[in-house]
């Protein structure tokens, strides 16, 4: 899910990647492409973002640093 002024672009990125069943390890990351695709389509986005997990263990939200580490596997190889 996403929300907020960025979500159309987001929602592009996530509709057209997102397979059901996929595991963590790949949604992470696809979660941080569609949140940068937004900040850079999207001026109205701003550069704060937070990534919320709900599975079979419960809901949190991911770290800064989490969010750091996803966000370098795009931002330093794009």
């Amino acid at each position: 899910m996403a929300t907020g002024s960025g979500s159309p672009v987001a929602y592009g990125v996530l509709e057209a990647e997102f397979k059901e069943g996929q595991p963590a390890a790949k949604v992470y990351p696809l979660a941080a492409k569609a949140i940068i695709a937004a900040t850079r389509r999207n001026v109205a986005t701003g550069d704060h973002f937070d990534v919320a997990v709900l599975d079979k263990g419960g809901f949190r939200e991911i770290s800064e640093q989490e969010k750091d580490k996803l966000l370098a596997q795009f931002t330093n190889h794009n």
